[in-house]
């Protein structure tokens, strides 16, 4: 897999560092494009209330993250196909 497109390491006093990366991966066919997000320690209690409190619950959140990355995902697809 190839070096990241983009990768931003976000840090506002949050409870746990998360991790955001495009990566490309190159193939015979072109170019896939991964997104990811990592949070390497883990999440503390404090970020799950917080996630409960705004977003209903982990599976809201991951839902809305994905709908996210997707969005992005079809961004690049369709600017890289013009």
């Amino acid at each position: 897999m190839a070096a990241p497109l983009l990768q931003a390491q976000i840090d506002i006093s949050a409870p746990v560092a998360r991790v955001w990366a495009l990566v490309p991966d190159l193939a015979d066919a072109g170019t896939r494009v991964v997104e990811t997000r990592h949070a390497e320690n883990g999440v503390k209690p404090a970020a799950n209330m917080t996630v409960i409190a705004l977003f209903g619950g982990v599976p809201n959140l991951e839902r809305e993250l994905v709908d996210g990355m997707n969005a992005s995902l079809s961004r690049i697809t369709a600017a890289a196909e013009r």
